[in-house]
């Protein structure tokens, strides 16, 4: 009788334990097909820690993670951007600095233009002068669009920004108003992405969502890690990360490696409509400059790297 309650209650853990990890990899699949940008992002994650993990365990390398803690780590790994729940799907879907507002701009240019032929056809406006002012118009729309997809802002664009800043045109009102509006030179005027600074800081509150949703959830004592190591995958040993700015040794060694995960992955990534993905290669370099800055583990990241956890992706070099 006593077998029989064992083997019951052994069923009944290894059933909740299924339930759990069910829950938690449907919540994670939400989050990420909000955006299809972003749509495999938390299972790349998931596969690259299983294979970092299968490789400590392969060498008998004194870091191997336990049963136990490769689950809560795992379970950090799907649950890190819970947060992005509360993140508007035009910022985590912000392909261009712009976002949707480029065809405002075209329809006010394309709007000019028919003012300008209307001027013509009065009189008040010479052929010659509206195709000039035409054809320098029409430069211009070019180079704004160029600058909205651009992955960075070099200084002679900003210099263009800037100039383009103080021209107007006169509605069918005689009325002044400015080429361009203070919002749409703000967004141009990105250096890096395609985030504003008020962007920036909507997505970055995501690590707080993070926290604030996993603290109300009532985690086995096996899983007690989970908050703690999902919501601080933003955090830096050199103290700029966010929110908190924790340094050094108050992030946890879990965390440090979710943090190289979620990097490589983003910049690895083939799914971004706002850059190009990178060679293995070129992400290594990166990270590597991020660990001679302060701000990642060396040690941790020369693991990964011997690894090579990103072949099972099949990303190559």
């Amino acid at each position: 009788m006593k077998t029989n309650n064992l083997s019951e209650l052994n069923e009944a853990i290894v059933q909740n334990k299924r339930l759990l990890d069910s829950v938690v990899r449907t919540l994670s699949q939400a989050i990420d097909e909000r955006s299809s940008y972003t749509a495999s992002h938390t299972r790349n994650m998931v596969q690259l820690a299983e294979a970092f993990m299968d490789w400590l365990d392969a060498t008998n390398h004194p870091w191997k993670f336990n049963e136990g803690r490769r689950r809560s780590f795992l379970m950090s790994v799907w649950l890190h951007d819970v947060g992005k729940l509360a993140v508007p799907l035009e910022i985590m879907d912000k392909a261009s600095k712009l976002g949707g507002n480029m065809d405002a701009i075209e329809d006010r240019f394309a709007k000019i233009s028919l003012l300008e032929e209307i001027a013509m056809l009065r009189g008040k406006m010479s052929e010659e002068e509206r195709l000039l002012r035409k054809e320098e118009r029409e430069r211009a729309l070019e180079e704004i669009m160029r600058i909205n997809c651009a992955e960075f802002v070099p200084d002679d664009k900003m210099e263009f920004l800037k100039k383009i800043r103080n021209e107007k045109f006169l509605d069918e009102n005689g009325v002044e108003h400015p080429l361009l509006t203070a919002d749409e030179i703000e967004n141009l005027s990105i250096r890096k992405g395609t985030l504003n600074a008020r962007e920036r800081e909507i997505i970055q509150s995501h690590v707080i969502v993070t926290a604030r949703i996993l603290d109300q959830i009532q985690f086995p004592d096996e899983y007690c890690h989970v908050p703690i190591w999902a919501s601080e995958h933003h955090e830096l040993l050199s103290g700029r990360g966010y929110p908190d700015h924790l340094q050094g040794c108050q992030i946890p060694k879990e965390v440090r490696l979710l943090t190289i995960l979620d990097i490589f992955e983003a910049l690895t990534a083939k799914d971004r409509p706002y850059k190009k993905p990178m060679t293995v290669d070129r992400a290594l370099s990166i990270l590597e400059s991020m660990v001679s800055n302060g701000d990642l583990d060396g040690d941790i990241l020369a693991l990964f790297k011997e690894s090579s956890a990103w072949e099972k992706l099949g990303v190559g070099l």
